[in-house]
């Protein structure tokens, strides 16, 4: 470039400009060279065949007849600064762009018969197909047992109180007339199930009540004591427990235990119990953990879904956290950002109209790709079944929407986005050439 404007600056603009050029060729790799042929290629569908070329017998390998090209622009002869700016406008990766093409991403779907992702069109087909899926994760902790009475364990606080028919008893003191009837009951202060799963209990022992009900231990207690106490009746009442109750944690809940009673506990009772959750609906999620397994869902799925809401269980952990819901939009679009759902579900025309909609001159309507993670399986359930998906795990998935027509906007109100997706617009392919045209410009000004 500083020899071009020397030139120029002698008054010697033609050789500046054959300078370029020749540069340009000398430089023109053999990536280059295929993208000049596409180039000139380029040119002549978008109508200008009869751009005239200067003679050029080293540009014939190229695939073009000419050394440089001459473009009329404004009334004015405007020789193109070297055969690399005709590459560009036949090759989309060097040209400057917010993303693959449309083709590009379909292309890419298999490299080299290995799959690098799934490509789905999203069509009655696959809608269908996606609400037929399975979403239930809590619903899979359900035993089919219902609530289940509580079993004392290790560690739980017991209160037993003894009460006899008659004063003068075991436990109860003789009548003092100046004072009325004597006590008819005892209570034995509380004492803590020890690890051998026993307590104490005066004239019986330490009798075992581990794993037992509250009712079983009233009538074990009281069996022990016919024929010692007068008519003995007791009463067993758990204080505190830790081995029937379940932890409820997270940043969006009053975290406590939370002990299970007779009729049992559901989720959103465990969740009440607490004080309820203090974060926005469409942004709390609650996960269940039992026996080293743990699912998570949305909170609004609790409420929607009755099946999700299952009954606890001794020790389970139920966490209820806050994690904003987003989606990202990124390509041809009046905003590319990490957007919020801002509510409990979101469509794919919805997620486009939060980010401004296309951009006129530049979208692709029919080249809308949904790019998200799915499970092996469900994929599998979908017809694919490739190298990808032997993997098993999570598989990269591609949906592609065409909004060129009316028919792709009642799908786009019918997929459903899913917290992560990542949304991208491909640009038209005419918004190439207006980048080549920029180009051209921008050399232009900067020899003349």
């Amino acid at each position: 470039m500083p020899v071009a404007v020397w030139l120029r600056a002698r008054g010697l603009r033609s050789h500046a400009h054959n300078h370029l050029s020749m540069v340009a060729f000398s430089a023109m790799s053999s990536e280059n060279a295929r993208c000049f042929g596409n180039g000139c290629k380029f040119m002549a569908a978008n109508g200008f065949s009869r751009l005239s070329n200067r003679a050029g017998v080293g540009m014939q390998m190229f695939g073009c007849s000419a050394l440089a090209t001459v473009l009329r622009l404004r009334g004015r002869a405007l020789f193109l600064a070297g055969v690399s700016i005709v590459s560009l406008a036949g090759c989309s990766s060097i040209l400057p762009g917010s993303g693959p093409t449309s083709d590009e991403i379909v292309a890419a779907s298999v490299v080299s018969n290995s799959t690098w992702f799934e490509l789905f069109d999203v069509d009655n087909a696959t809608l269908d197909q996606l609400k037929s899926r399975s979403t239930a994760k809590l619903a899979k902790f359900a035993d089919g047992q219902g609530p289940q009475e509580p079993m004392i364990g290790i560690g739980d606080v017991i209160k037993v109180t003894i009460w006899e028919a008659a004063p003068g008893g075991l436990f109860t003191s003789q009548v003092n007339l100046s004072m009325g009837a004597g006590s008819q009951s005892v209570t034995i202060p509380d004492q803590v199930v020890t690890q051998e799963g026993t307590i104490s209990v005066p004239f019986v022992g330490a009798p075992k009540v581990l794993g037992q009900s509250v009712r079983s231990v009233e009538r074990m207690l009281r069996k022990s004591l016919t024929g010692k106490a007068v008519d003995p009746q007791v009463l067993v009442t758990v204080v505190r427990s830790s081995s029937s109750a379940v932890t409820v944690t997270g940043d969006a809940v009053t975290g406590a235990q939370v002990p299970l009673g007779p009729n049992g506990y559901r989720i959103l009772d465990a969740v009440a119990a607490v004080g309820g959750s203090k974060s926005p609906l469409n942004e709390t999620f609650v996960g269940l953990t039992r026996k080293g397994r743990a699912e998570e869902v949305p909170f609004a799925t609790l409420l929607s879904d009755p099946d999700e809401n299952v009954f606890l269980r001794p020790r389970d952990v139920l966490s209820v956290t806050r994690k904003p819901v987003t989606f990202t939009v990124l390509g041809a679009t009046g905003r590319n950002a990490d957007i919020n759902f801002e509510g409990p579900s979101l469509t794919l025309a919805q997620a486009l109209g939060k980010a401004g909609g296309f951009i006129d001159l530049r979208a692709d309507a029919s080249g809308v790709f949904i790019f998200r993670r799915e499970d092996a399986k469900d994929v599998i359930a979908m017809g694919r079944n490739s190298k990808l998906t032997a993997l098993g795990g999570e598989v990269p998935v591609v949906y592609r929407g065409n909004l060129s027509g009316a028919d792709g906007f009642v799908t786009a109100q019918a997929f459903r986005m899913q917290p992560g997706d990542l949304v991208y617009v491909s640009n038209a392919p005419a918004s190439e050439f207006e980048k080549f045209l920029r180009l051209v410009l921008a050399t232009r000004a900067a020899v003349e």
